[in-house]
């Protein structure tokens, strides 16, 4: 019976002790105390600076994202636009000599430039130590 005694109290002690322990950690409901407020207004504060963080975060990728495309479309118009104006100068180079080419021959039609001699060579006169051939004389001879 001792055993059994020793037990039962062994049992209601732990119960005890179990309730006292209980009523000493439990903060009464409605009662915060400085520290407490103080605590509350810090995580309040790290939870608003996180979700501000949070979307600057988005806000910066969206914009990322979106300078890439700009510069990606800025690149393409400027590779575009220095094909036309290449293909533009050629146009007008070829344009050009080609009025100057109808302006020349208009004015050489009407008499009022020279013609151009292209391919002519001056030959120049060069004189023969050799007396001329008289054919008269070889058909004689022969």
């Amino acid at each position: 019976m001792d055993k059994k005694f020793l037990a039962i109290l062994l049992i209601v002690a732990f119960f005890t002790t179990t309730a006292l322990a209980q009523e000493e950690f439990e903060a009464g409901t409605g009662e915060l105390n400085k520290q407490d407020l103080i605590l509350e207004q810090a995580q309040q504060t790290v939870l608003q600076t996180s979700a501000l963080s949070a979307k600057l975060d988005e806000f910066a990728v969206n914009n990322t994202a979106n300078l890439q495309i700009i510069a990606e479309a800025l690149l393409g118009q400027q590779a575009e636009t220095q094909t036309m104006l290449i293909v533009t100068i050629i146009i007008v180079v070829l344009a050009s000599q080609g009025l100057w080419w109808a302006i020349f021959f208009y004015f050489q039609t009407k008499g009022l430039i020279q013609p151009l001699k292209i391919g002519q060579k001056k030959v120049k006169k060069t004189e023969s130590k050799k007396p001329p051939l008289n054919l008269q004389e070889l058909f004689e001879s022969g």
